[in-house]
C-alpha cells in the first residue's frame, strides 16, 4: 500500500509539473471597494505533449491515490476487528 501511495504522489507532482512547467498563461489578482468587487483571475495556457502527458498523469495519480485512500480506509476496520477478536481471545 505504501508503494501505491508513493506512485501516486511521484504521478500527481510529474503532471502538475509538466502542465504548470510548459505553461504560458498569466495571473491577475485586484481588490475592490467590496468583498464582491475582489477578483483572481489565472489562466493556463499548455500545449502539446506536455499538456496530453501532464492531464494523464494527474489524473492516474489523482485515481491512485483514491485507490490508496480506500485500501487504508479498509485496513483501518480490518485492524479494528482483529484487536478486537485477539482481545477477547485474551480474556477466554
Amino acid at each position: 500500500m505504501k508503494g501505491l501511495l508513493v506512485i501516486s504522489v511521484i504521478c500527481l507532482a510529474i503532471g502538475v509539473g509538466l502542465i504548470f512547467g510548459y505553461c504560458s498563461g498569466t495571473a491577475g489578482l485586484s481588490f475592490g471597494d467590496s468583498l464582491s468587487g475582489s477578483t483572481i483571475h489565472i489562466d493556463i495556457t499548455t500545449a502539446g505533449i506536455p499538456m496530453l502527458c501532464g492531464v494523464v498523469l494527474t489524473g492516474g495519480g489523482t485515481f491512485l491515490l483514491v485507490i490508496a485512500w480506500v485500501i487504508a480506509f479498509i485496513g483501518l476496520f480490518q485492524r479494528n476487528e482483529m484487536i478486537k477478536k485477539h482481545s477477547e481471545s485474551l480474556q477466554e
